[in-house]
């Protein structure tokens, strides 16, 4: 019986899909920022990653333009990545008073979209492009980060100057770690949308909203980022991914969402406007039910560790219907 359910799901089953990088942020290089604010999650003292895509215009109002910057240069504290002559430049101030930056050998300065990454954990600084290793820097010691709890955090845009030095172009998914993320873990999520849950994230603005002045804080954090001084979306963005779910609308007419599809560590089951509580069921390929669980809000959280890798089938209904609400398809990687 399961056999053919699955069959059955596989043959006729449509494909449906929700865009999830849909906008960006576009900065004018003159005084166009998002201004983050001084929540403490950002005192960030010992590992620290700092990523976004960015799209750098040819020509810049000034040769340091900011890309993330909590940095309190006077004082010599904080952190930024950010353009130099067209290079990227990733900075920390640590505890021994230095200011320690890495600086790539590629330029990116050249209208077109890249992934840009700094990392740092208490000893060696590391920044990538593209996600590939450009530079690291060991300081042979272990050092924390100093940091001033005062200074605004902000994107596109410093605080810590009158000059400010503004960042002309696109910037789209900034994410800011409490944790150094090694290679493989930016490759690997660089594309794609995450749920906001994922261990270490303390902050992230997907760029999403198109509209109004407000960029949402997707992290549990929930630092709302304000649009200053005419900073304008676009429809440009830095990747395009799609969030799949494949589903049978047999009784609701609905669909439902998993993202990111695939599934890499966690992901979000949004269940749309169905009845609660609902039953979730989800069998591996071969027809084995493999996760059971009897959703009581319209979003489930699935993780990675509870699957192995490979095609996963899904169904939901709840007890006041007959038969199968919807049934959803996706991949673990």
């Amino acid at each position: 019986m399961k056999t053919k359910f699955l069959l059955l799901f596989i043959l006729f089953s449509p494909v449906i899909l929700l865009a999830q990088n849909t906008s960006s942020i576009r900065f004018d290089g003159v005084d166009d920022h998002v201004y983050i604010g001084t929540d403490a999650v950002f005192n960030i003292s010992d590992s620290i990653t700092l990523e976004a895509w960015v799209k750098c215009d040819s020509i810049q109002t000034n040769n340091f333009a900011r890309i993330i910057d909590k940095l309190d240069y006077a004082n010599k504290k904080g952190f930024n990545i950010r353009l130099d002559y067209g290079s990227v430049l990733f900075q920390c101030f640590i505890s021994n008073g230095s200011g320690n930056n890495l600086r790539s050998t590629k330029k990116i300065q050249d209208n077109k979209w890249h992934h840009i990454a700094g990392t740092y954990d208490s000893r060696i600084m590391r920044l990538y492009i593209d996600g590939k290793l450009e530079k690291f820097g060991d300081l042979v010691g272990t050092f924390s980060i100093n940091v001033n709890s005062q200074q605004p955090l902000a994107i596109a845009k410093s605080y810590d100057s009158a000059t400010a030095n503004p960042f002309k172009g696109s910037i789209d998914e900034v994410r800011i770690w409490n944790t150094a993320r090694d290679s493989a873990q930016i490759r690997k999520v660089k594309d794609s949308c995450l749920s906001g849950n994922e261990k270490g994230l303390i902050g992230y603005w997907q760029f999403n909203e198109n509209k109004d002045t407000v960029a949402n804080d997707k992290s549990k954090y929930n630092n709302t980022g304000i649009l200053k001084n005419g900073a304008a979306w676009s429809n440009n963005v830095g990747f395009k991914e799609l969030c799949k779910t494949n589903g049978i609308n047999s009784i609701a007419g609905k669909a439902v969402f998993l993202c990111p599809n695939p599934l890499i560590e966690e992901s979000l089951l949004d269940l749309g406007q169905y009845q609660l509580p609902s039953i979730v069921l989800i069998y591996n390929a071969y027809g084995q039910l493999v996760f059971e669980t009897t959703a009581l809000s319209n979003v489930l959280l699935l993780k990675r560790i509870d699957f192995k890798s490979g095609i996963y089938f899904g169904s939901i209904s709840n007890k006041t219907m007959s038969g199968y609400l919807t049934q959803f398809k996706f991949i673990v990687q």
